[in-house]
């Protein structure tokens, strides 16, 4: 039986997380946030850099498709121009 348990592709804000997400999210792959409300409500609890508080976390069988997207959106510096 292949495990199929969930793997981190991405540490990161909650902003950033989300629009990750929905990235991933459109390109039909499964996402969901892990720490959620802790990055939200006491980020030094969940890492010691505040802005990699929250989590996002695919099933194993599409993490390969997940670097894809992540590496896209960290390549874009999430908006800046050329």
């Amino acid at each position: 039986m292949k495990d199929n348990g969930p793997v981190m592709v991405y540490e990161g804000s909650m902003a950033d997380v989300d629009f990750l997400k929905s990235m991933l999210d459109a390109n039909g792959i499964t996402a969901y946030k892990w720490d959620e409300a802790m990055g939200n409500l006491a980020p030094f609890f969940t890492t010691t850099a505040y802005n990699k508080s929250v989590r996002l976390v695919v099933p194993r069988n599409q993490e390969a498709d997940a670097l894809r997207v992540v590496a896209e959106f960290e390549n874009n510096d999430r908006g800046q121009t050329d």
